[in-house]
């Protein structure tokens, strides 16, 4: 199309080039014959008539070109939106797809995490002691699973919104042992497997408790540690976590993951270094096969305030670090940082308070989740009362008083949304907290719709411990040392 656009226009150049010469050729011929038949008037006559006449010819021929450009542009222009329409209904679709897929993978998982949880709970006293011992290596190594496919499925969701809404801070509350627990214990099977060493160094002065999107932290650590072992052959792979400033609430935390593998020549440094300071043109590249997860990463990075770099000197090995910006929630120094190993050792678990008057509404259509809330509830001594809808549960809160609420997936009848407005119209003040899969969006989400506050599955026992502890009067719980209550 264009180029039969540019031949047309070509001859039209050509014709006005020669306009001028066919004028005066015939402005010539004519004044030479009025000259011998003695009229001078009439030839000037015809040369005005033809000069008009050849203008309107070239006015008409511009606008019949012009017309013909605009309708075969606005044809392109239509058909190049119908193409970018339907690529971006395919790609939606295929977002959504990976997303469902995903949610339905974290319902069993949330179930699998959950129980296995109350394995490790249970008192053992009376049980022989190498059996107890064989079941609570078992119970590690599915958490240790499961917490690795609940990142891998955590990602998927993650690319998946990424792609259909691009990205978002999902931020929260956490602590570090949330942070690094799940990453550790895959880590040290990893390097345990090629021989090398796993070293961890934590800042003894970090503070216990931070506000900050968590889980794409952790995507970013995952994949730079991966990668890390991935091209160590022999030596160490190192974890270093530490505090560069820190002024009233805020702080500024330094993470670095080197190794001792062979390092990366300048030629490729430069490029990890490009992908890095261009992370879309990364997640497109395919020079690289973790050009896409080193661009995601440091756009992760970007979007928290940070910048993700690159150090590496061939033959030694290779440095990546970044600092992001948290805000504090707890700011009792988190000390000596240790993660137990799977040695067989256990102790029995003790809960962060215990209320016998606490009365705790549950609220879930799937009886395996309500099964996980009570057996994560079970040494708390909370009076805890379930519901299966919507319905069901406003009944109960017609019935009684609760101190708190959860609210989780509701299909039957009135979804969550609704139920929680007609909670509402019921009790304005009662604490409502949304146990939710959706990894896209974060704390203030729900709190801007109406809710209290929001947990994410699978449920974190001590998540759900110091929610229900916001709300319980003082003089009704025992506190076990080391515990407080907060109000976040």
């Amino acid at each position: 199309m264009k180029k039969r656009r540019g031949k047309i226009a070509e001859k039209i150049i050509s014709l006005c080039s020669l306009m001028p010469s066919i004028f005066f050729f015939l402005s010539m011929t004519v004044r030479a014959e009025g000259e011998v038949q003695g009229d001078t008037d009439e030839p000037k006559k015809l040369l005005i008539r033809f000069g008009l006449s050849m203008l309107l010819v070239l006015i008409g021929a511009l606008l019949a070109w012009c017309v013909s450009a605009r309708q075969s542009v606005r044809k392109q222009q239509e058909e190049i939106h119908k193409s970018r329409e339907e690529l971006k209904l395919a790609d939606n679709a295929r977002a959504r797809f990976l997303a469902n897929i995903s949610q339905e993978l974290i319902s069993p998982l949330n179930t699998i995490m959950g129980m296995d949880e109350m394995i490790l709970r249970e008192d053992t006293a009376d049980v022989p002691k190498p059996y107890a011992d064989a079941v609570t290596a078992y119970a590690r190594d599915i958490r240790k699973a499961s917490e690795s496919l609940l990142t891998l499925v955590g990602n998927l969701l993650e690319l998946s919104g990424i792609e259909s809404e691009g990205m978002k801070l999902n931020e929260g509350e956490y602590d570090l042992y949330g942070l690094l627990r799940p990453l550790i214990g895959t880590m040290r099977m990893r390097c345990g497997e090629k021989g090398i060493e796993f070293k961890l160094d934590v800042d003894e002065l970090i503070p216990k408790r931070l506000y900050g999107d968590v889980t794409k932290i952790r995507q970013i650590l995952l994949h730079l540690l991966i990668n890390s072992v991935k091209y160590t052959d022999m030596g160490s792979i190192s974890l270093k976590l530490s505090m560069e400033e820190r002024k009233d609430m805020q702080c500024e935390l330094l993470f670095r993951i080197s190794d001792t593998g062979m390092g990366l020549k300048q030629l490729n440094l430069e490029r990890i270094r490009s992908i890095l300071e261009d992370a879309d043109a990364a997640m497109a590249s395919h020079v690289y096969a973790a050009a896409a997860g080193l661009g995601i990463s440091a756009r992760y990075a970007s979007l928290m305030e940070g910048k993700l770099i690159c150090e590496s000197e061939y033959g030694e090995g290779t440095e990546f670090s970044f600092i992001l910006p948290q805000r504090i929630i707890d700011a009792t120094p988190v000390g000596t940082f240790a993660l137990e190993e799977d040695n067989g050792e256990r102790s029995s678990f003790v809960p962060a308070f215990v209320a016998p008057d606490g009365e705790v509404l549950v609220a879930d259509d799937d009886p395996a989740n309500l099964n996980v809330v009570r057996g994560l509830l079970k040494a708390t001594g909370v009076f805890l009362t379930t519901a299966s809808t919507g319905e069901e549960c406003l009944e109960r809160i017609r019935d009684a008083h609760y101190h708190v609420v959860f609210l989780g997936h509701l299909t039957s009848g009135m979804d969550g949304w609704e139920t929680l407005r007609r909670i509402r119209e019921i009790d304005e003040k009662l604490p409502v907290y949304a146990m939710s899969t959706n990894s896209s969006v974060g704390e203030e989400y729900y709190r801007s719709r109406g809710f209290t506050g929001s947990l994410r599955n699978p449920v974190d026992g001590a998540a759900l411990e110091r929610a229900i502890m916001r709300h319980l009067p003082e003089k009704m719980m025992e506190i076990h040392k080391g515990e407080e209550k907060t109000d976040v």
